[in-house]
Order: C-alpha cells, then structure tokens, then sequence
C-alpha cells in the first residue's frame, strides 16, 4: 500500500544552526580553525554554483545541504542562475526520497520567503499557489525519489530555510539550504575615539587592514576579516552564539588602546572581546573604541623611537610663496593637488579652501596664532600636507606606516571639528567644556610629528 506525506518547506528565520555550539577546546584568536568538520568530504562545487560566499559559511552551510525528517530525507540539489544582467531567474532544486511502507496523503508545501519575490515557475508543473505557499498534489511512494525546483525572478541569493513534514500526524522540522533567508550580517568598527565617551559619532572613524576574529563563544577561532580604510567591518554568519575579537592595542606598542565601551570589555591579554550570543537578526554597530596615548607619541618621536621623514610648517610656507628656490620641491600644480586632496580627506571640515586654495592655506600657515585652536589648525594643515605628499612616521627606513599616520589624522580632524562646532552629533557623556577645549598636548603631538621649524 502507498504511503505519502505533506512536506512542508517553510523559508523563514527561525530554528537554525545547531553548528554554533561552545568549543571543548580553548584557542587565542587567530589560531587553529574549531569550526566543526563536515562529517564527508565537502564538495560544493554544485550547489554553490553562482555564490561568492567565503570558505568559512561554506562549511557552516555544508550541514545544511542533506537532511532527514521521519522517514523522508530532502536533499539541496544546488541554485542556478540563467539570463542576462537584466533578465536574470534563479532556480532552487531539491530532490525528496521516501522509504515510508503507507499511504496518506498526497500534497507537498512550500512557503516562499518574502525576501525571493513571487514564483515565475516551478516542478512539477501540478501546484498551486496558495498565498506564500506553493502546493503539490503529487503522492510519494515508498523509496520513490522526486526532484522539485522553484524559480524567480533575478538574482536570488543563497540562504537557509526551515524544513517541516508531516507523517501521520507527526510533525517534523530541520533546516536546509534555499532562497535568500536564514544569513545574517555582523557589522562595526574599529574606531579612534576622539572624545573617549566609549560611542562612535559620524566624526571618528578608524583605518584599514586591521583584524577582527569571529569566535565561537568558547573562543575558538570561526575566521578572520580585516577592516576597511575607515576602519569598518562585515562579517556573514548563520543564526548562532558569537564572539569577536580585536587587537588591545590597534597598532603597536600602545599608541591607540582599546577601551571600555557599551558592549566592549577590554582584555589585558592583548585582545578585546564583544559577546554576540544569540544572534537571529543582522546586527550592526559591534564597535571597538581605542584611545589615544598622546604623551607617549610625544615621547617616542622627540626621542626618535618613531622615525618620521616630515618637514615643519616653515617648509610648506616656502612651498607656497611667490619666491621660489631654484629648485623647489613641488611645482604649483601638485601643491595645489595636495589641497585638493586634503579637503577631501576624512571629514569636510575643517580644511576647505574655496577658489583661492593657496592663499587660504598661506593664511592659515602664516597666521600668528592667538588662540591654542589656531596653533593646533597651523600644526595640523602641516601635517596633512606631509601624509598626502608621501611623508610621516616611518615604518622601515624605505617605508611609511600608513596605519599610524591615518590614525593621527582621524583623531586630530575630529578633535578639531569639536572645537569648530562642526560636528553631526555629540555624546552627552562628555561636558560641554571638554568638547569645546582643544588640549595642549594635542598640538604639542602634532608640532612634534612635524618637527620643529616654525615661522
């Protein structure tokens, strides 16, 4: 006698990944990989045909091609995308397997996720559409095997779907790989906090190629992804129990620190960590805060530990001016080239010099100071004019340390942009009085990186 069974395929968010369980054993961020392994060989070179995922979601997605519910396993066959740029479909195929001994009941359910759009074709051709659900009246027999297969409209992307069948009444669900649902985005930054409240205001921002490490929550090493130029992060997990981690120290030998922060604990082991547990939904502004050790950059540049190849404002003033060396440095083109960039380096304040370009920027050089936000504006035009012609602290003897000269530049710019006003928003932790007070030792960290000179 026939047996069937309702098979109802539910895309939806919900009861995801068992793979995201705390590790045995304990690993440093950055070591050995304790994602679990896939318990055959992982050859997804058919279903993730089309999908530019990293190595890392491929092996957590692995799990979730094969499953088996009651007596009847459902298999992710792989997803297909066909046309051109502007008329593409995406096709989802899965095979079914039954080894039930009875008859039952003859349909097959699919709900389609909201994010993949209505239907344009399915197989069998014999369904419905009933709602967000697709509905097959074809009977599977014992050990029978039938493909099925959903078609959109455009470029679909591969994600994680909820899997249910119902077998005498029996009601069973695992998950399995579909249309677009089911991954989730981590985001962040790792960013110098200027006004050290903790937050992160539109004014700081960070620099690139620094690591962040997804964790499992026993701290066993998922993967590691490096930050974009201004200091910004993503990472795609499935729903799960996360951690990250970040360097204590952004750079090197604790010129910017990681701090506390709303969801930042500070470890002195060398790292800081963010607890993710439970994550079901995208989630963003995962933030590492580091602080600024301005006396100890004094220090070490005064004494040459950090190397520099920067010139004083009494240099940048001669390159300006309408009496020129028989050899100067840089003709008038590329200076005016180095402003151009400046105003359109980090923030839009406080450097735009309109239409007479060289003439805002003498004035500012040139001025005698009466204010100690003047002396740091004079201090800081100097040294954005060294990073963008190619100077600042040195890495090797033949090499810049981008990283650090970036950093020094996001913190003073936002310094000064408080001082200015100019700021989007600012954090109420933080007085009135000390946003509008640029410090002394913020210049003096500034006249030391551009070395002594004058006017």
């Amino acid at each position: 006698m026939k047996r069937s069974v309702c098979i109802l395929l539910i895309f939806c968010v919900g009861l995801i990944f068992n793979s995201c369980e705390p590790e045995d054993n304990f690993k440093e961020p950055g070591e050995e990989s304790l994602m679990p392994e896939p318990t055959e060989e992982l050859d997804s070179s058919n279903w993730m045909e089309g999908n530019s995922l990293p190595d890392y979601l491929v092996t957590q997605l692995w799990s979730y091609q094969k499953v088996q519910l009651g007596s009847y396993g459902i298999e992710f066959l792989g997803r297909s995308v066909t046309g051109e740029e502007d008329s593409r479909s995406t096709t989802f195929r899965y095979v079914i397997s039954g080894t039930a001994k009875a008859t039952q009941e003859d349909a097959f359910y699919m709900e389609i996720p909201e994010c993949a759009g209505t239907p344009i074709d399915w197989s069998p051709a014999a369904a419905s559409l009933e709602g967000k659900t697709i509905r097959w009246s074809n009977s599977l027999a014992s050990n029978e095997v039938q493909e099925f297969s959903v078609t959109f409209e455009g470029d679909v992307p591969l994600g994680i779907v909820n899997v249910s069948t119902s077998e005498e009444n029996k009601q069973n669900s695992r998950t399995v790989l579909g249309p677009c649902a089911g991954i989730k985005t981590i985001s962040g930054n790792l960013f110098i906090d200027a006004n050290e409240d903790g937050i992160k205001q539109s004014v700081e921002s960070g620099v690139g190629e620094i690591p962040v490490n997804l964790l499992t929550p026993a701290n066993g090493t998922i993967t590691t992804t490096l930050t974009q130029q201004d200091g910004s992060y993503l990472l795609k997990v499935v729903d799960g129990d996360y951690k990250l981690s970040a360097r204590g120290n952004l750079l090197e030998e604790g010129y910017f620190v990681a701090a506390g922060s709303d969801n930042v604990g500070y470890s002195e082991n060398e790292f800081a960590y963010i607890d993710l547990p439970g994550i079901t939904t995208d989630v963003s502004e995962q933030n590492f805060a580091y602080h600024i050790n301005r006396q100890k950059i004094i220090d070490d540049l005064e004494n040459d530990v950090l190397e520099t190849n920067t010139e004083p404002t009494a240099f940048w003033v001669r390159q300006f001016t309408a009496y020129r060396q028989q050899s100067p440095v840089y003709s008038e083109m590329e200076l005016r080239d180095f402003l151009i960039e400046i105003e359109n380096t980090l923030l839009f304040e406080p450097f735009q010099f309109g239409e007479d370009k060289e003439g805002a920027a003498l004035d500012i050089l040139l001025r005698n100071p009466t204010t100690e936000y003047e002396e740091f504006l004079k201090q800081l035009l100097t040294a954005e004019l060294n990073v963008v012609s190619g100077r600042g602290v040195l890495k090797t003897p033949t090499q810049l340390h981008g990283q650090f000269n970036r950093a020094l530049l996001v913190y003073s710019e936002a310094v000064a942009c408080r001082e200015a006003g100019n700021c989007a928003e600012e954090s109420s932790r933080v007085s009135k009085e000390a946003v509008k007070a640029v410090n002394r030792t913020d210049t003096q960290m500034l006249i030391a990186f551009n070395g002594t000179g004058g006017i």
